[in-house]
């Protein structure tokens, strides 16, 4: 666990602590980190920057980098000029010709400064990636980019590639954004005498309107679907196969699976080049699916620690755990059928049968639920059902009223259920 706060502008304690909390909510755990320690220390960039202070000397030392002294304006008058004449933006090496009298004369001075990386000239790299495949890169197409800034703090370029050697990293997964950076940071590797890790550039995930998955454009973080009744192992397996799939490593089985598959079934040679659809109805529903897995044990805790009601019942449960696709609903399903109880009136009525007279049906239904002592929805539903049958009434027609007079609803939960949860006065008094 590395916190990569290099951007001052964009590093705050809230997001350090979203980072913090979306991790302890999805479960996942880590051996080293700022709060756990290890060999690696400190895992706080911000706290790194004597060390890429001296690597970025070291390279300058040794002909890979160079300092720069160039102002905001005379960028600023480049980059239009190159824009002027249709030519990719690249600085154009003018401090790379200053002497060395020159550079120890202006940092003697004070005059503020930048490290840049040196890019070798005339260079053709092929470098493999994990699920890109072999990429090739002519060097004399990339800029001398900036390591160091002036304000003392590197750039992702430096920071990363100099703690991926300290923190002995193995495999480098981000953004396929970051595929054009590679030939730089490999040249640092090379640079700093370190073989480089195994690289693998992960397709983007796309919004369903094929933009790019972004909080500007409403996108949503853990915490966000945390706070929408979302548990973590439905958002895991929705996140797991965004660009992967067990089948495409020659695996059989359902799509819903548990961290402990995932884990089992996964590899990178899997991963899709293509970029990745976000579909929020499937994170719907594998977020059901886990749900429905849940004993009900497990699903009163997540529950009650979502909703925060202490009294959430088991009974309550089984009215539930069926139907809702997230906490959420579950929670606004019990609301329907308690606190925002309305009497039905037309709804009585089948939407087919418009001549049957409910209050029939329902004189019926309170005889014969009147005297029963066992009150749990399995014993109603057995019970209720073969007497329908003797009686050879239309189900659709009797089940109907019973169902929006209990529940005062044309859409609920199976009707025996919301009894049992209702408990028998409740529902006797609903149907008188």
């Amino acid at each position: 666990m590395r916190i990569e706060d290099t951007d001052q502008e964009r590093s705050s304690a809230d997001s350090l602590k979203a980072i913090y909390d979306s991790l302890k909510w999805l479960g996942f755990d880590y051996d080293e980190g700022p709060d756990k320690g290890g060999p690696h220390a400190p895992y706080i960039q911000s706290e790194r920057l004597d060390l890429y202070k001296q690597k970025a000397k070291e390279l300058v030392n040794r002909g890979f980098a160079y300092y720069c002294f160039c102002s905001e304006d005379r960028l600023k008058n480049l980059r239009a000029e190159q824009e002027a004449n249709k030519l990719p933006p690249k600085y154009d090496g003018y401090c790379l010709n200053l002497s060395e009298e020159e550079v120890a004369e202006r940092l003697a001075s004070g005059m503020p400064f930048v490290i840049r990386q040196k890019i070798p000239a005339g260079r053709h790299l092929v470098l493999t990636d994990l699920i890109q495949g072999d990429v090739e890169f002519a060097t004399d197409t990339l800029d001398d980019t900036v390591l160091l800034k002036s304000d003392g703090f590197p750039t992702y370029h430096l920071a990363n590639v100099v703690d991926d050697i300290a923190m002995e990293i193995s495999h480098v997964i981000r953004a396929v954004e970051w595929l054009p950076s590679l030939p730089k940071h490999i040249l640092l590797y090379e640079a700093l005498d370190h073989r480089p890790p195994q690289f693998a550039h992960i397709p983007l995930i796309l919004d369903a309107d094929k933009s790019k998955l972004s909080k500007r454009n409403g996108a949503k973080g853990i915490l966000d679907l945390a706070q929408e009744g979302y548990i973590p192992a439905g958002v895991i397996n929705a996140l797991a196969l965004l660009g992967w799939s067990p089948q495409k490593n020659g695996l059989e089985g359902s799509e819903v699976m548990s961290v402990e598959e995932i884990i089992k079934k996964f590899s990178l040679e899997a991963v899709q080049k293509s970029p990745a659809i976000f579909d929020e109805q499937k994170l719907l529903y594998f977020n059901a699916a886990h749900l429905r897995a849940l004993s009900v044990d497990k699903y009163l805790k997540f529950w009650s620690n979502f909703d925060g009601r202490k009294n959430i019942t088991k009974n309550a449960v089984a009215v539930v755990q069926d139907r809702a696709k997230t906490l959420a609903e579950a929670s606004e399903i019990i609301n329907a059928l308690t606190d925002r109880y309305k009497k039905p009136s037309m709804k009585l009525l089948t939407k087919k049968e418009k001549n049957i007279k409910a209050s029939e049906a329902l004189k019926w239904w309170s005889a014969l639920l009147v005297a029963q002592t066992n009150w749990s929805a399995d014993f109603l539903r057995d019970t209720t059902i073969k007497e329908l049958e003797n009686a050879r009434f239309n189900k659709s027609e009797y089940l109907w009223p019973l169902r929006v007079a209990i529940t005062g609803q044309e859409n609920s939960p199976e009707v025996f259920a919301c009894m049992e949860f209702l408990g028998k006065d409740l529902s006797l008094d609903r149907l008188s």
